[in-house]
């Protein structure tokens, strides 16, 4: 299969999900280390795991589904950290992983439409 350049949207979007993965495990890690909260933990570090998971299928050119992925993903991310901040009302860090993630959805989503 021929390689093809990707567009500079997709390129924004690896950026975006790369540091998205890191800011999942970092949060699952921080949780653990603030409240020895071992579900924070797994749950940071299963779905940083999955972002990064998809990120590798879009660098093997599996562009589609990658992002699918990933936009999966970054909703049920949305519809925790919303929840827990309805709950909570604390911004941190469930606001900013809701906002965070919304913002991912919408990324995500812009890119997988244009690229059907």
């Amino acid at each position: 299969m021929p390689i093809r350049p990707y567009s500079s949207l997709v390129i924004m979007g690896m950026i975006a999900l790369g540091f998205y993965a890191l800011l999942l495990e970092g949060g699952g890690l921080i949780g653990y280390l603030k409240a020895r909260s071992k579900p924070s933990l797994i749950a940071g570090l299963v779905s940083g795991f999955i972002a990064m998971l998809s990120l590798i299928l879009i660098f093997l050119g599996w562009v589609v589904p990658g992002f699918l992925i990933s936009f999966a993903l970054a909703l049920m991310m949305f519809i925790t950290f919303a929840i827990r901040y309805r709950k909570t009302g604390k911004i941190m860090p469930s606001g900013l992983l809701a906002g965070v993630s919304l913002f991912m959805v919408v990324l995500l989503g812009v890119i997988v439409l244009q690229n059907r």
